[in-house]
């Protein structure tokens, strides 16, 4: 038992170590500058792999669940999408989001804390 427990913490002092040098890692590197985080390379991918399975109306509503620092999000915003929400368990991430401009579309959150909502998006996908 005490050694479950024990497992226990180290797995959450090891994930928030994890997404604290992770987000870390990321300002230092990219200083927080939109352009370079979101340009390049990543706009294309976006661009060639996802706008063309995205709805044409740009008031759907878009859950992204596990969205880091909200680089999926961010991209969405500039093509125009309004109703977007992005969650994710690492509070550093969020709080880099934020920084980054999407404080009214990212919270700290985890999956399964939108148990229903999920539930109900996946059943109009498959419509």
């Amino acid at each position: 038992m005490e050694k479950e427990k024990a497992e226990k913490r180290d797995d959450g002092i090891y994930r928030e170590n994890l997404y604290k040098q992770y987000t870390e890692h990321l300002k230092s590197t990219c200083g927080i500058k939109t352009e370079e985080m979101f340009g390049g390379n990543r706009d294309i991918t976006f661009r060639k792999y996802y706008l063309p399975h995205l709805p044409k109306d740009k008031n759907a509503k878009i859950l992204e669940l596990g969205c880091g620092y909200g680089a999926f999000l961010l991209f969405l915003k500039q093509q125009g999408y309004t109703n977007l929400i992005g969650v994710d368990i690492s509070p550093q991430q969020v709080e880099t989001a934020h920084k980054l401009g999407l404080q009214k579309e990212v919270l700290v959150a985890g999956a399964s804390d939108f148990g229903g909502y999920t539930q109900n998006l996946l059943a109009v996908a498959k419509k």
